[in-house]
């Protein structure tokens, strides 16, 4: 089938854990060329009728084998790609006894036709994963701009001065690269958590990233997610101050996705 059309990939991506493996990029790549444009309702059959199905902006229907013969792939190769997408926060997998939808991330903060990238005109990099591919520079290869934190877009670097302990930060996106084998997040990772922890009041965030460095939790291996559960907890502690503690961890077992 002919396709038009045109997706934007960006420079960042170099960096990131999708880049490092070959099989995890093409499936990536073959994610943003799938994803809808614009808004549509498709018809898929479930056993012997139709049913339609809106597929929002960003997402599209997924099949394994199907993908499985376009990517030329294992159907089990693709699945365990496209979990493995899950949970680096690429994409969403909503998935029933038919058939799944697959949502790309955060698409139309840096796909979509009235993206922040393309109002971009210094090239500094958007506000979500990724920042802008143009060769327009604004700064000199290679100089990071005074208060901006390298390797972060600057809207994140806004949404990073929300918080007042910066050294509190800077330890938490440090504990969290300390959770992956080779010791480092991708910059796409820590925009994703600042964007997450943007509609946490700051004081509940605060709370929450202290509780998760003094209790040593990156050393057991819980990651970004797993702060997200406390960060929330801690906006249920608030809510319910006044009432007994209970006893334990009372953020253990929090729902974190």
């Amino acid at each position: 089938m002919k396709r038009g059309g045109f997706v934007k990939l960006f420079r960042c991506s170099l960096d990131s854990q999708v880049w490092a493996n070959e099989g995890l990029w093409r499936v990536w790549c073959w994610c943003l060329m799938r994803a809808a444009h614009k808004e549509r309702w498709v018809q898929v059959r479930t056993g012997k009728g139709l049913t339609e199905v809106r597929l929002a902006l960003g997402s599209f229907l997924f099949g394994r084998d199907s993908a499985a013969r376009e990517l030329r792939m294992k159907p089990s190769t693709v699945w365990d790609r496209m979990r493995k997408l899950e949970k680096l926060q690429n994409i969403d997998i909503q998935t029933n006894s038919h058939y799944s939808v697959i949502s790309v991330v955060n698409w139309n903060s840096y796909q979509g036709e009235n993206s922040e990238s393309d109002r971009q005109t210094d090239n500094k990099p958007t506000g979500n994963r990724q920042p802008a591919d143009t060769n327009k520079k604004s700064e000199k290869e290679g100089e990071a701009s005074p208060g901006k934190s390298a390797g972060l877009e600057p809207s994140v670097d806004d949404l990073r001065h929300r918080y007042s302990d910066q050294t509190l930060l800077d330890r938490v996106i440090a504990a969290i690269a300390s959770t992956r084998k080779g010791g480092k997040v991708s910059p796409s990772i820590v925009s994703a958590q600042f964007k997450s922890w943007e509609r946490f009041p700051v004081a509940q965030v605060e709370e929450g990233m202290r509780t998760y460095i003094e209790r040593g939790y990156a050393a057991e291996g819980k990651d970004e997610k797993y702060l997200l559960g406390i960060i929330r907890g801690c906006g249920r502690r608030e809510a319910a101050a006044g009432s007994s503690a209970a006893g334990g961890d009372w953020w253990e077992g929090s729902t974190t996705i």
